[in-house]
């Protein structure tokens, strides 16, 4: 079972599961992560250049057009995924 210490956990550079998951656009499990715990879109990564979640789905090639659709923007906007920085 996924729990909040498992989605939460940051690796070296601070990057969570919800990076990894916006970076690859799986959006289902986004999703399932943000129920769990809603403030994971505003965790971001450690060092000179710290990334949110958002901004490394971006970086990516995704972003707000791909998860604007799947997501909704009023979810996006409830979950605080709109903070970038």
């Amino acid at each position: 079972m996924i729990n909040n210490n498992l989605i939460t956990a940051k690796n070296k550079i601070g990057t969570t599961a919800l990076n990894f998951a916006a970076a690859f656009g799986n959006v289902e499990i986004a999703k399932a992560m943000l129920k769990i715990n809603g403030e994971l879109p505003n965790i971001a990564t450690r060092g000179d250049n710290p990334m949110k979640p958002l901004f490394m789905a971006a970086s990516a090639g995704l972003g707000w057009s791909f998860f604007i659709p799947r997501l909704g923007w009023l979810e996006m906007k409830r979950l605080k995924y709109l903070s970038l920085v």
